[in-house]
């Protein structure tokens, strides 16, 4: 008896393009995208609809649970609740993003809708294009949350350090020799600042787009036995990522902005 019958095609590195733009090709993780970006406008105009400062109902009680439980998490990271609620909003905004990227294609049917034979809907997080963009505007958040918090020269110290160099050298020779190493470190920090980005775009990209092959696989092997386990762990593992994405943005924010003590207000 052959177990492995592969009746769904294996996803592919690269997106399907639905339609165009004059010159821009539309994918179907673009697609997702959009759909993910309204349904978290929806869930916005939902949470003010039902929060209400007065009154308490269950559906307020209940994200009051996990927006407590975000603070505390946020708070172990930054050691302070003031830097906690200044970062919540992005954080809470990424969280929630990668979420419904992750899961938004678990929604039965969606897939199957395609247009010229092409699906209309991807999970956007397989698509590296996707994770690349996400992660240069985290690490592009944290320089801007240096700058706030350095200034801009203050900021820029932290890579090119000239006058490091020139100050090492009017204390002596050994001095100043020491100073080209700080200089060689602070070129070295540049290099930390790409690696971020390859690290949290890879990271999100390997580990979903995994997860989707492994699941086609799987599903086709255990078909006749439990899809429903093997699309419980598709969703586990995509609010798994979901919440290392943020975790690993807030922490790149929060040594961005400084020791506490430094930005007490």
């Amino acid at each position: 008896m052959n177990f492995l019958q592969i009746v769904e095609p294996i996803p592919q590195l690269y997106s399907g393009v639905v339609f165009h733009i004059g010159r821009l090709p539309v994918t179907n993780s673009m697609i997702s995208t959009w759909l993910a970006m309204v349904l978290v406008l929806g869930f916005v105009f939902f949470l003010k609809k039902h929060i209400n400062l007065k009154s308490e109902s269950k559906v307020q009680t209940f994200f009051e649970i996990i927006i407590e439980a975000m603070f505390g998490l946020l708070d172990q990271i930054t050691s302070d609740r003031k830097r906690s609620e200044k970062l919540f909003s992005i954080i809470a905004s990424i969280f929630v993003f990668f979420l419904l990227l992750n899961t938004i294609t678990l929604i039965p049917g969606l897939t199957a809708i395609k247009v010229n034979d092409v699906a209309l809907f991807r999970t956007a997080t397989t698509d590296f294009n996707t994770t690349l963009a996400l992660a240069v505007l985290v690490v592009f958040l944290s320089q801007l949350a240096s700058i706030q918090s350095n200034g801009l020269f203050g900021h820029l110290g932290q890579y090119i350090q000239l006058k490091r160099v020139f100050l090492g050298f009017k204390k002596g020779i050994g001095q100043g020799f020491l100073s080209i190493i700080d200089f060689a470190m602070g070129l070295l920090n540049v290099m930390g600042e790409l690696a971020r980005v390859i690290s949290l775009s890879l990271r999100l990209f390997g580990n979903i787009f995994a997860g989707e092959v492994l699941m086609v696989v799987m599903i086709s092997f255990l078909s006749f036995i439990a899809p429903s386990l093997l699309l419980a762990q598709t969703l586990l593992v995509g609010g798994l990522q979901a919440m290392v994405f943020s975790v690993l943005s807030a922490v790149y924010l929060n040594l961005a902005l400084g020791p506490v003590s430094d930005n007490i207000s």
